[in-house]
């Protein structure tokens, strides 16, 4: 959990940096769970590109995915390949191309790395990432802090940080659900719902940062 949050808000931050050379750059993004999948998403693509790449509504898939791919092959690119698993993984290899031009593709995954090996067979070699977990008293201590209406339930809170496999986005999300939820209930009731806990009393504000 929180792997496509992490490189949707890197890719969103890097587009907000290089603004004024965004049109220099093609964005692609793909779901990457089955071959259908992302054969989908491209074709997709393909037919956004329309007169561009020469794809009209009615030109045969095969032949749409052949333009993008040629068309894909000669420019600077950022793709991205979301929840990918083995069948999206060998769609992907066979669809986007190393281009001549600079490129990144990303990729997030729960395969074993050596499942990675169709893409990294065409696009080279990956370099890999993994998100790392809390302690389990660092999960509890921010989620007792930051989730009211469960703060003074030891054992749920380790049940759903335990359920989260402690990674700090996922721990971090579900003390953001977990706020807005009392906000909404207790808003009537407390002046400023985030700065108080069920007992009444003042929290100190903590962010938590992955």
């Amino acid at each position: 959990m929180g792997k496509s949050l992490l490189v949707s808000q890197a890719l969103l931050e890097m587009q907000k940096q290089h603004a004024d050379r965004q049109q220099e750059v093609y964005f692609l993004k793909l779901r990457g769970r089955g071959a259908a999948s992302v054969e989908e998403d491209v074709l997709v693509a393909a037919h956004s590109l329309g007169s561009k790449i020469a794809v009209a509504a009615d030109t045969p898939a095969s032949d749409a995915l052949k333009l993008f791919k040629d068309y894909l092959s000669r420019l600077r690119f950022v793709a991205i390949i979301d929840d990918a698993n083995v069948d999206g993984l060998q769609a992907a290899a066979r669809l986007i191309p190393v281009s001549s031009a600079l490129h990144a593709v990303l990729v997030t995954s729960q395969q074993k790395e050596e499942e990675l090996a169709p893409i990294e067979g065409t696009l080279g070699r990956f370099e890999k990432i993994s998100l790392c977990g809390f302690e389990e008293s660092t999960s509890v201590e921010l989620m007792r802090k930051r989730c009211p209406a469960i703060c003074g339930q030891e054992q749920r809170l380790k049940d759903v940080a335990g359920r989260l496999d402690h990674l700090p986005l996922g721990v971090r999300l579900f003390c953001e659900w977990s706020q807005a939820r009392y906000c909404r209930v207790f808003a009537t009731r407390l002046p400023s719902c985030s700065a108080y806990s069920t007992t009444g009393r003042q929290t100190p504000t903590f962010q938590i940062r992955s």
